[in-house]
């Protein structure tokens, strides 16, 4: 659920986020374009977006340079961090200085070399329908303001909402590519089964079974086998 942004500073920045989905990008284009708004939107130095892979670990996605980058791998490499609980807990997760925590040391080493001291990551979407995570880095100890930590996490959920609906979209498609290349092959397996009875005048089942010795002799799926037969590259 998106929540109401504060002020006009957030609602321009929500808006002209929002309008570039509506060109349909790719998710790696949505990571860098939520990546620049939410480090404008909390007047950070930089940040960096992570979504789920298929075994529900975080995967980077897009940062804002190759020192955020670097920090960004230091929690997803040991699936460790701030934006790792962030993703686990469904909430937001603040760090006012690392410096004064002794959690998190591989993040803590790598912030030191490029000189960040203070991380917030918010969650992608909601607790039943998480797709990752957005974190940002300051360069010095702060106190995370809830209005900042509001404008990211409207900012998050409205990407959310969209790379949440490719991959439905996507599971979907490929879904009824696969149910249609079942199809295609059924109908082919039937068309050379019905070739081979009627040159061999022999039943269906035994044709079937014919199909079924040959594509294990050569190694190969009997639904090529039967197109073969179809396309006269075996004889019936």
């Amino acid at each position: 659920m998106l929540t109401m942004v504060d002020n006009g500073k957030g609602l321009e920045l929500v808006a002209s986020f929002t309008a570039t989905l509506l060109d349909n990008p790719e998710p790696q284009d949505v990571g860098e374009a939520l990546a620049h708004a939410v480090q404008v939107a909390t007047d950070t130095y930089g940040a960096g977006v992570a979504v789920t892979d298929e075994d529900q670990r975080l995967q980077p996605l897009a940062v804002t340079g190759d020192d955020i980058r670097d920090v960004e791998l230091s929690q997803l490499q040991p699936q460790d961090g701030p934006c790792v609980d962030a993703y686990r807990r469904s909430a937001p997760v603040t760090v006012d200085d690392l410096h004064r925590t002794a959690r998190w040391s591989e993040l803590s080493r790598a912030a030191a070399a490029h000189g960040v001291r203070a991380v917030a990551a918010v969650p992608l979407g909601n607790e039943q329908s998480e797709v990752g995570v957005v974190t940002v880095y300051a360069r010095g100890p702060r106190r995370w303001r809830r209005t900042r930590i509001k404008r990211a996490q409207v900012l998050a959920d409205t990407a959310a909402l969209y790379l949440r609906g490719r991959r439905q979209l996507v599971d979907a498609t490929t879904l009824a590519g696969q149910l249609q290349h079942a199809l295609d092959a059924r109908i082919v397996i039937e068309q050379a089964k019905g070739m081979l009875a009627e040159r061999w005048r022999i039943g269906v089942d035994e044709a079937f079974e014919l199909l079924r010795r040959r594509a294990r002799s050569k190694q190969i799926k009997v639904r090529d086998v039967a197109a073969d037969v179809v396309t006269r590259r075996i004889r019936s």
